[in-house]
């Protein structure tokens, strides 16, 4: 298995536990669910983590110029220097998608960490809300 499977691996299942969140968290907020809820709002740390996968199988596809990915051959090559190459992670529109993507995912997750301040009635409409958006 190489590194650009295991990225793809994880976005998709990053896609799956995000629709897990979205669901899950509306439900339990619809039908006074804690447990769901609190297993919406851990599933949002999962996606962070899937997308971190994601993210750092993609740098290293950049860093072992492996060619065979795609977007790796798009957006680098043998004579660029690596701090040109990690910053070609999101040089091209899907990088920085995947930059985005694991950018929101980090605000969510620290919003999961810092959630007892917010209202409890809001707190899985937030995360619904910041996992469709993820999805977009």
């Amino acid at each position: 298995m190489y590194f650009s499977d295991l990225g793809s691996i994880a976005l998709i299942l990053a896609i799956g536990f995000a629709l897990y969140t979205i669901f899950a968290a509306v439900l339990g907020a619809k039908r006074n669910m804690p447990q769901l809820i609190a297993s919406a709002l851990r599933s949002t740390l999962v996606v962070t983590f899937f997308l971190l996968l994601a993210s750092a199988a993609l740098v290293v596809s950049f860093l072992t110029h492996d060619f065979g990915v795609r977007y790796v051959a798009e957006q680098s090559s043998l004579s660029m220097p690596w701090y040109y190459i990690t910053a070609a992670f999101y040089g091209g529109q899907e990088g920085s998608l995947l930059y985005w993507a694991l950018m929101l995912s980090v605000f969510s997750a620290t919003f999961v960490f810092t959630a007892k301040r917010a209202p409890a009635t809001l707190v899985p409409y937030i995360a619904a809300t910041l996992m469709s958006i993820e999805i977009f």
